[in-house]
């Protein structure tokens, strides 16, 4: 439950259509600020499950030198064919936060659609779970 105070940050802040972050910052950077400022506030969850900002972007960021270690280059573009859980945010970031460029696919698609995107994407590498 949200107090009265974050309930108002909220739904008058977050909610506002006029919030300057300005475009030279990115979401993996953004991320990382705010896993640098807040690292013990809860990021994810789900069930039971309860990520930390810190333990989120740690997951994250050894993804992205795992990637990075492979030789993937920025815009170099990864296809995630990942079911809805905790780690498909931690892949989304850590592709994110290497500098490549996510293509996510639904694993539920046909083999066929999915071949073609891999094709037409140009997709080199693929993340599942």
């Amino acid at each position: 439950m949200l107090s009265t105070s974050e309930t108002a940050l909220v739904t008058k802040q977050f909610t506002s259509p006029h919030l300057a972050i300005g475009f030279e910052v990115c979401v993996p950077e953004l991320f990382t600020r705010t896993a640098q400022a807040v690292p013990d506030t809860t990021a994810v969850e789900f069930g039971d499950l309860l990520w930390t900002y810190e333990n989120l972007h740690t997951r994250s960021a050894n993804l992205a030198h795992r990637l990075l270690l492979q030789g993937i280059k920025r815009e170099t573009p990864i296809g995630l064919i990942i079911d809805r859980v905790p780690s498909t945010i931690a892949a989304y970031m850590g592709v994110g936060l290497a500098g490549a460029s996510i293509v996510p696919i639904d694993p539920a698609f046909p083999s066929d659609r999915i071949r073609y995107m891999v094709d037409d994407c140009g997709i080199r590498l693929i993340l599942t779970n």
